[in-house]
């Protein structure tokens, strides 16, 4: 016969099963048994999971849908453990929780239930630290996690969870009350012993609607009518200094609003000045990119001109280049024009010469 038993109840919640299950499956402490109520579930998903789900030391149980508190009672009922856990199957336990929560229940015989502080995750992440789980603090509010750990004699005392509320989601509120009326005790374990999931669709989010809370609230007061009439001005005390707390958290809220209201408006401004100063950072690049353009243009018919007088330079150059050489030539064909002029004038001068000569000689006068 295992020690604990962790008794988990699961409607339409097999896509958290593992998750919870696995949580149990590793903790410090092995002397625990599982048992899943599966309480009904239409949905498919979960159907076919539970229908083969195996897993060391777990076994499941099957009922019509009845309800969280009808579901977890069923499972209590068909559980060995001296000790009871109830874990809802979208949740899940720290690893050392039952070895801890296991050695305070052991060594004092007056302690009803083990407690802890919690941590939300999903949606949410925040944490709760209650440090005390005592009459009359707990007729304000639940102050202990849902999977606290109880004596399973505590609760064949308290008579099982409450099945007789309008609506689940109170009945381990009203059964750590019943505990303590019946002169147990409370012990918490100062560190975060559970994680307590939050989504959309959970059943607290109905839970809380303020005409819910309030009956169910209604109900629980009148099943300890006598414990709430005992301490009732430590109840209507505390309660005064919580609206007090609200009422300033609220005023708190109100001013992060404001603040943040306005804080959004300079954002807002800031956003269409910087709006503002893109737009016309546009038009100046846009601009810009208009002029480069017409540099462009003008670049390239730059490049264009130069290209052109570079190939007129090299032509004309060309040209200079053939007019030089020719000249040289021309140069030279007048050099060897001016031998033969030369020797032919020689000639000459020669030929008047022997004719003088030949004249003076022959007496002519004159030559044809």
């Amino acid at each position: 016969m295992p020690a604990i038993s962790v008794i988990i109840p699961c409607y339409n919640l097999g896509a958290y099963l593992d998750e919870s299950v696995e949580s149990v499956l590793a903790q410090t402490m092995n002397d625990f048994e599982i048992v899943i109520v599966d309480d009904g579930s239409r949905d498919e998903t979960t159907r076919a999971l539970l229908g083969n789900f195996s897993r060391p030391k777990t076994r499941i149980i099957r009922q019509k849908n009845k309800g969280l508190p009808a579901a977890r009672n069923q499972g209590i009922r068909q559980s060995t453990g001296r000790y009871i856990c109830c874990l809802d199957a979208d949740d899940r336990v720290r690893p050392e929780f039952l070895e801890k929560a296991f050695a305070v229940v052991e060594a004092q015989p007056d302690v009803g239930f083990v407690t802890g502080y919690f941590q939300m995750f999903g949606d949410r992440t925040d944490v709760f630290r209650y440090q005390t789980c005592a009459l009359p603090e707990m007729l304000v509010y639940n102050q202990a996690v849902e999977p606290a750990l109880f004596r399973r004699e505590a609760w064949e005392k308290a008579g099982g969870y409450c099945e007789a509320f309008s609506s689940s989601g109170i009945e381990d509120w009203d059964l750590w009350i019943t505990i303590l009326e019946l002169g147990y005790r409370a012990e918490v374990i100062p560190e975060i012993v559970w994680d307590y999931r939050m989504r959309d669709d959970q059943m607290s989010t109905k839970m809380y609607q303020p005409d819910t809370w309030g009956g169910l609230c209604r109900e629980l007061f009148v099943r300890h009518e006598r414990t709430y009439r005992k301490y009732m001005v430590e109840v209507m005390a505390t309660q005064a200094a919580r609206w007090a707390e609200i009422r300033e958290w609220a005023n708190t809220r109100e001013q992060s609003i404001m603040w943040w209201k306005r804080e959004a408006e300079n954002w807002q401004r800031l956003a269409e000045e910087r709006e503002q100063v893109i737009r016309e950072q546009l038009r100046v690049n846009q601009e810009q990119q208009t002029w480069i353009g017409e540099l462009e243009k003008a670049k390239s018919w730059l490049e264009e001109q130069q290209s052109n007088w570079q190939r007129l330079a090299e032509e004309r150059e060309q040209v200079i280049r053939e007019q030089l050489r020719v000249n040289q030539e021309q140069r030279s064909w007048i050099g060897e024009l001016e031998k033969p002029k030369s020797r032919l004038e020689e000639q000459q001068s020669n030929w008047w010469a022997w004719l003088k000569r030949l004249r003076g000689k022959s007496g002519i006068k004159t030559f044809p």
